[in-house]
């Protein structure tokens, strides 16, 4: 995932220049915090496990450390979202991991609304429940494709 990424009116990510921009304003993001955002953003959609942010981000020899996740999830939306209590941009799933918000590029800039009505017009089969299939989520909770896990 390279250059500069409008994710709405409000947050804008650079990854080439590891620069967050909120609102016009520059955000400082700790290492760890960049790594954790960098993966949930090159994910958009994907749920990631707990056990897959602590290896992406702080290695294998963290693998039974889950509260680093949610811990640093709390300090991303707290400098992120604009109600870290009811947040638009890292969202939970509960007892699985997080995701980050998916967005469709239209004009080279990522829009939440288009990803909303696209996913609306194709909602998930009642035949896709199966857990051996990865969803992608848009904020909506309609489901964008079914793919086979992988890891990432």
């Amino acid at each position: 995932m390279h250059g500069l990424i409008e994710v709405d009116e409000r947050l804008r990510i650079d990854f080439d220049r590891r620069e967050i921009w909120l609102e016009g304003k520059l955000v400082k993001l700790r290492p760890t915090e960049y790594r954790l955002l960098y993966h949930l953003v090159q994910n958009a959609g994907w749920v990631v496990s707990h056990d897959q942010l602590l290896q992406k981000v702080w290695g294998y020899e963290y693998r039974d450390e889950p509260h680093y996740v949610r811990l640093y999830v709390n300090y991303l939306r707290q400098k992120l979202e604009k109600d870290p209590s009811d947040p638009r941009y890292i969202l939970t799933e509960r007892g699985v991991g997080y995701r980050s918000s998916t967005f469709v590029e239209t004009n080279g800039r990522l829009d939440q609304r288009a990803a909303r009505r696209s996913a609306e017009a194709f909602p998930l089969p009642d035949s896709c429940s199966d857990h051996s299939l990865r969803l992608r989520f848009s904020n909506a909770g309609a489901v964008f494709f079914a793919h086979q896990i992988k890891p990432i």
